[in-house]
């Protein structure tokens, strides 16, 4: 008797050899139980040049319960069946060549810190599966619940980075450590929204100033971790978010979709 499994199984074959034929190479991670430390470096390596093609497809296709959102969907073909949910794809295909390779210089600026990456996030019976856009790392941190002491003994909270707690990866598990380490090196994909429209009666606070931009984030999911308001995203490039709506799923579509305040614009 065949079942859902053994089709699902069939689709995975066929898409697999799609893939062969129209997909860029990507190297594939997991977190492992013994990964400590960045990504990817401390994220297990499955494999290496796993062809994948990916299309872009709408939010109204897919279990999520959202009346916006800025994540990009792809839909994945690929042989996916040796893989789970929160894995993570990055691209390696080598510089442009004509007839030969198809990276840097075609699907990317040569030398940027961004990257091309898709984690899977849905992985349906019957359904092509589904993966979210990568695009670049980052660290997170969550304001310490105690305040700092003033040399006459008073108390307060600092409004920086230097007393905030660290999202660390030991072991396989995310966890916030304390304020005197540096934050691990996460993946995530990061997508801009316009500013807010406002009354042309109503002005920025300072003269000349901007309103706040925000963005939004997808973050796979991070065994241990659950974004939540206020905590704040450092990216690569050294700009800083702050968490303003997340929300997360582990069934359906898995990850994180989070709507961000930026606060600090990324480097010069």
């Amino acid at each position: 008797m065949v079942n859902y499994a053994r089709i699902q199984a069939k689709i995975d074959k066929g898409l697999g050899i799609a893939g062969r034929h129209l997909g860029p190479p990507y190297t594939a991670y997991r977190l492992g139980a013994n990964s400590t430390g960045d990504f990817p470096t401390a994220w297990t390596k499955l494999a290496t040049g796993v062809p994948i093609y990916r299309e872009r497809v709408s939010i109204s296709e897919l279990e999520i319960p959202l009346s916006g959102n800025e994540t990009l969907w792809y839909s994945i073909f690929g042989g996916m069946s040796g893989y789970l949910l929160g894995d993570v794809f990055v691209m390696t295909d080598p510089a442009y060549v004509p007839g030969v390779s198809y990276g840097a210089g075609a699907t990317s600026t040569p030398g940027t810190i961004e990257f091309n990456g898709i984690a899977l996030a849905w992985h349906p019976a019957g359904f092509v599966p589904i993966g979210a856009r990568l695009d670049r790392i980052g660290q997170i941190y969550r304001p310490n619940t105690t305040p700092l002491a003033n040399v006459d003994g008073s108390s307060y909270f600092e409004d920086t980075l230097d007393n905030d707690q660290p999202l660390v990866l030991v072991n396989g598990q995310y966890s916030f450590g304390t304020p005197s380490q540096v934050a691990n090196w996460v993946p995530l994909g990061l997508a801009s929204m316009e500013r807010p429209i406002t009354s042309p009666l109503v002005k920025p606070a300072i003269p000349g100033g901007l309103y706040m931009m925000r963005y939004y984030a997808y973050l796979p999911e991070l065994p241990g971790y659950t974004p939540t308001e206020g905590d704040a995203i450092v990216t690569q490039d050294g700009a800083r978010h702050l968490v303003v709506h997340p929300y997360t799923q582990n069934t359906g579509v898995v990850g994180s979709q989070l709507l961000l305040d930026r606060q600090v614009s990324q480097d010069a």
